[in-house]
């Protein structure tokens, strides 16, 4: 998930086109047999700032599996063709997970309310909409800032599945990930996060960073936080 070392354009071009061949070399039955969305396959074959991504942040001998991981994410979920009229209301209505402000580096903020999510309920349209979110943000080049926000939240409202999602999903889109902030996460939820460890390398627990009340401000200014996160 770290950025490697700047390339020149020259290069960056170079990288880009040696990748796009060896993709579609090595990944020629999976097109063929319409594996992908077509329009990703077009993506791939024209549009070099979407493969940059991968030249930046993958090293050049997995990225070719990793634009094949994209591609099948984006499938699986529907990214081409999400419609939020289509969500349930429920989730229109009243979400529990949504964008809402930025960072003080003007990075737009993903917010997971724990406590209001009620495990297992509406998740392929959760994950469709979370996934057509990364990739907005990706191609207007955002990066953004994922907060989950467990005010309230105990172990029934944890879900394993939607938190992997929303971790995992955004490696699909390399480059978006700031950074992560695990707020208010209580000692009663500790055994939950050893649990989600184990799904890290010792590189991306990096991007992690707890934060309670008093030192969210350090990330967040007070004005675009909820009335709950502030220190008063």
């Amino acid at each position: 998930m770290a950025a490697k070392p700047e390339l020149t354009e020259e290069e960056l071009q170079t990288k880009v086109s040696q990748l796009r061949d060896i993709f579609f070399n090595k990944y020629a039955d999976a097109v063929k047999n319409e594996e992908y969305d077509p329009r990703d396959v077009q993506m791939v074959r024209e549009d070099d700032n979407y493969l940059k991504a991968f030249v930046k942040w993958r090293a050049m001998e997995v990225a070719p599996d990793k634009v094949n991981e994209a591609l099948r994410f984006r499938k699986e979920h529907n990214v081409n063709d999400f419609n939020p009229n289509d969500l349930p209301s429920s989730l229109r209505d009243d979400p529990a997970v949504y964008v809402k402000g930025t960072d003080k580096q003007g990075q737009p903020v993903l917010i997971f309310k724990v406590a209001k999510h009620k495990k297992g309920e509406n998740i392929p349209s959760v994950k469709s909409w979370i996934a057509a979110e990364f990739d907005k943000h990706h191609k207007a080049g955002h990066k953004i800032v994922i907060l989950f926000d467990f005010t309230g939240a105990g172990v029934t409202n944890m879900d394993l599945d939607l938190t992997k999602f929303l971790i995992g999903g955004i490696q699909q889109f390399p480059g978006l990930l700031a950074y992560i902030l695990m707020f208010e996460m209580s000692m009663l939820l500790g055994a939950i996060w050893k649990v989600i460890k184990t799904w890290l390398t010792a590189e991306q627990l990096k991007y992690f960073y707890f934060v309670k009340k008093k030192d969210i401000t350090q990330h967040i200014d007070e004005s675009e936080l909820e009335p709950h996160m502030l220190n008063k």
